[in-house]
């Protein structure tokens, strides 16, 4: 039988020229990875490969996926809960140490993992240690050498109470009889020993192990509803009955250091069952699950795939996303604020705090529709008109739109866009600058003639001192001129001379 191939670093022996002249790991996943691995390692053509993100397969000692370049890698392999069955050809041959250092410390260091990067001199030595290999590498040979590493639950002596019933939402448990009760062995909240399929909820207590005193983070998402308690501290709460994805609850708590109380409440109504939690903070490299990743009881929800930044660098979104256009670019930069910049209208139409976006939707499946942003703390920066006018003489017609085109995007050191565009003939750079505080957008207008440049800022609720505008009770935006109010929504006027215009916006979370 013939077997099916699939390459982690190389789409085709053709790309070999390019990557020999390429160094850069973003650049050399994105041409030769992508096609089988996705855009951001969700694993190409609806989860047929395996996917990069959050893979325990990259994590832990880099040397086992750097053997796995240098001679290939043949299954049966299990990845995030599912088997995989395919043969990766080996790539040493045509891969230098180098891009090889290059391509694993991407991979390594984005889509939800948070390993150190790779170094020349240890795919120097693993080559060495394995230079006389002439076979492709068998899973379960290489695993002997190189184990996954172990994940292990912070959750000590969990415990679980299973009800019967029929709920739209949480009860009260306390006052219910309980069918089953349980230990959990693992640590781990999970569906998997449920075999009712409707009408059940269960109750988890144990006790959680917090690394260090300070604020943490839970994230919590389920089908049907769920409510989680630390400390006897209501965290997050997911109301109701429905899907999982929009739902998902986040939510902070000062805890100190050592054992912990938590306690999960859970109901599954009718459908599907799904169960997602997972926490983060001091002591915890990214972010730790909670509960199994592979999900049991019913068909499976959507994997939640936070496209968070992990580290120092932006990530960027380019996919469908709820409040603005269809061609937009989401941008979640490390300082927890994030844009969605339209590339019709050539400006960014949302402005949120938080956690950036979930994947999951387009990375699994047939990816339909729109995603939008993972925080609830987010301000509409959209128009009804297109966000810019400009005229070389009289009065700026805000009636009409502008010719807008959107040229494309440079991203610098830590892959900060500046992003390129014209505007009735004009030159514009634009690059946002974030900070704790909110953003800073920073404009270089190139212009043959001079004139105005009119900028919709979006619906406001009040103007103070001319120059300062409040939107949504949230950002309070400051422009160099003075802000006016039309049809459109507030705007504000930029006088262009021939030549390069520049100026800043500044958005302040309120």
């Amino acid at each position: 039988m013939m077997k099916r191939y699939y390459s982690m670093a190389l789409g085709a022996v053709a790309c070999a020229s390019v990557l020999r002249a390429a160094e850069d790991g973003a650049q050399l996943y994105k041409q030769n990875c992508s096609a089988c691995h996705g855009v951001q390692g969700e694993g190409a053509a609806s989860g047929t490969f395996p996917p990069l993100a959050e893979s325990a397969w990259v994590q832990g000692d880099a040397a086992r996926a750097i053997q796995v370049l240098l001679h290939g890698l043949e299954g049966p392999i299990e990845v995030a809960g599912r088997k995989y069955n395919l043969a990766m050809p080996p790539q040493g041959a045509m891969l230098t140490d180098a891009q090889i250092a290059a391509t694993l410390s991407y991979v390594r260091t984005q889509f939800g993992n948070a390993e150190e990067p790779v170094s020349v001199e240890e795919v120097v030595a693993a080559r060495e240690w394995s230079k006389g290999r002439k076979d492709t590498w068998k899973a379960k040979e290489l695993l002997e050498h190189y184990p996954l590493p172990k994940e292990v639950s912070p959750i000590e002596s969990l415990v679980m109470e299973v009800f019967h019933g029929d709920w739209k939402v949480l009860p009260e448990f306390e006052q219910l009889e309980s069918v089953a009760f349980e230990e959990e062995q693992d640590g781990y909240f999970s569906l998997r020993h449920i075999k009712k399929k409707d009408g059940f909820g269960i109750v988890w207590t144990g006790m959680l192990e917090v690394p260090e005193s300070g604020n943490y983070r839970f994230e919590l998402d389920a089908d049907d509803g769920a409510r989680l308690v630390v400390n006897a501290v209501e965290v997050a709460h997911v109301k109701g009955t429905g899907p999982m994805g929009k739902r998902r609850q986040v939510g902070e708590v000062a805890l100190e250091k050592g054992k912990q109380a938590i306690r999960l409440e859970y109901f599954e109504a009718t459908r599907d069952a799904g169960l997602s939690v997972r926490w983060s903070g001091p002591g915890i490299k990214g972010k730790q699950w909670l509960s199994e990743r592979a999900h049991k009881g019913g068909r499976a929800p959507a994997a939640v795939i936070d496209l968070s930044p992990k580290g120092k660098e932006a990530v960027l979104y380019n996919n469908f996303i709820a409040g603005t256009t269809p061609r937009a670019i989401g941008v979640g930069y490390p300082e927890e604020v994030n844009i969605a910049f339209s590339t019709q209208h050539c400006a960014p139409e949302i402005m949120w705090r938080g956690p950036f976006i979930n994947g999951g939707r387009h990375w699994t499946g047939r990816g339909q529709g729109f995603e939008a942003p993972m925080s609830s703390y987010s301000v509409s920066l959209a128009a009804k008109k297109a966000p810019y006018r400009y005229v070389r003489e009289g009065e700026v017609d805000w009636s009409g739109t502008s010719e807008v085109q959107f040229v494309g995007y440079v991203l610098d050191t830590l892959r900060y866009p500046t992003f390129r565009y014209r505007v009735d003939g004009n030159e514009v750079r634009e690059k946002v600058e974030p900070s704790v505080s909110g953003m800073k957008r920073k404009l270089e207008v190139v212009s043959p003639g001079g004139g105005k440049l009119g900028i919709v800022l979006g619906n406001g609720s009040a103007v103070q001192n001319g120059r300062v505008l409040e939107i949504d009770g949230k950002v309070v935006v400051q422009s160099p001129t003075e802000i006016v109010r039309g049809a459109e929504g507030y705007h504000t006027e930029i006088e262009l001379k021939k030549g390069v215009n520049t100026f800043t916006l500044t958005y302040s979370w309120k």
